[in-house]
C-alpha cells in the first residue's frame, strides 16, 4: 500500500543531526506540572507578543487531563537549574509509529540551547521506537533549531492573527509562540500517516540534503511550521 511504501521510504531517509551533544541536560519525567512550571513561564513569557500562557493550570489541562491521548511530560535541568519544559507523544496503534514534540520551551532565547533540547527530545522518541519525529513552531529560533537537528519542512501555514493596534510594530518582528500543542489536530484525528506524495515532495524540495541523508543512513525528522 502507499502507506507501507511511505513507511519504507521514511526509514530509508531518516537523518540524525551530526552532533550528538546532550549539553549536560537532564530530562526528568514528571506526572504533572507544579509551581515550577509557573515560575518558569513567568521568566520567559515577556519575550512573546502572542502566546497561550503555559502555566501549570493550562499544561495540566491540555496534556495531563486529556482523556484520549497519553503525553510524556519533562522538566529539563542543567544541574539543579530548570532550563526547559518538554512535552512529547509517541503515537499508539492504529496510528503509525511516529513521535511528536508537542511543546519545547527553553529558559534562554537561544537557538543553540533549543537545538540541544530538541536533539535530546528527538533521541528519547527514537529510543522508544519512533520511525520519524514531527514538530511545529511559529517561533523563528525554534525553526532554526529544528533545521539544525535535521528536520525538513513539510507544511507551512500563515499566522492567522489580527490586532487593531500593533503599535507600529511590523508583522515580521511580531513574536508568536504557537506549537503542535496549541491545536487539536494531533488529537482529533490522531497523527495521520505521512503519504508517499508528502515524502516525495520533501525530498524534491531538499535534494542536496537528501543526498547527504543517504550517506548518513540514519533518521528523518519532519518540521511542520
Amino acid at each position: 500500500t502507499i502507506s507501507s511504501i511511505a513507511q519504507i521510504l521514511l526509514k530509508c531517509f531518516q537523518t540524525e543531526s551530526l552532533k550528538n551533544n546532550s549539553g549536560h541536560l537532564h530530562f526528568k519525567r514528571i506526572d504533572f506540572f507544579d509551581q515550577k512550571a509557573d515560575q518558569f513561564w513567568d521568566k520567559i513569557k515577556d519575550r512573546y507578543d502572542l502566546a497561550v500562557e503555559r502555566t501549570s493550570a493550562y499544561l495540566n489541562w491540555k496534556f495531563k487531563d486529556q482523556p484520549f491521548i497519553k503525553y510524556q511530560h519533562y522538566y529539563v535541568y542543567h544541574k539543579e537549574k530548570l532550563e526547559g519544559i518538554v512535552i512529547l507523544r509517541l503515537a499508539a496503534p492504529p496510528e503509525p509509529p511516529v513521535g511528536i514534540i508537542c511543546e519545547c520551551l527553553s529558559l534562554y532565547d537561544s537557538t543553540e540551547h533549543l537545538q540541544i533540547i530538541i536533539a535530546n527530545a528527538k533521541r528519547i522518541l527514537i529510543k522508544q521506537g519512533a520511525i520519524g519525529v514531527y514538530c511545529g513552531s511559529s517561533a523563528l529560533n525554534q525553526e532554526m533549531a529544528l533545521r539544525r537537528n535535521g528536520f525538513l519542512k513539510l507544511w507551512s501555514y500563515p499566522l492567522m492573527i489580527y490586532f487593531k493596534n500593533l503599535q507600529d510594530k511590523p508583522l515580521s518582528l511580531f513574536t508568536a509562540l504557537l506549537s503542535k500543542g496549541d491545536h487539536d489536530l494531533d488529537e482529533y484525528p490522531r497523527a495521520n500517516q505521512i503519504t508517499l506524495s508528502d515524502i516525495l515532495n520533501i525530498f524534491k524540495k531538499n535534494r542536496p540534503r537528501i543526498i547527504l541523508a543517504r550517506k548518513m543512513a540514519s533518521r528523518l525528522n519532519i518540521l511542520d511550521l
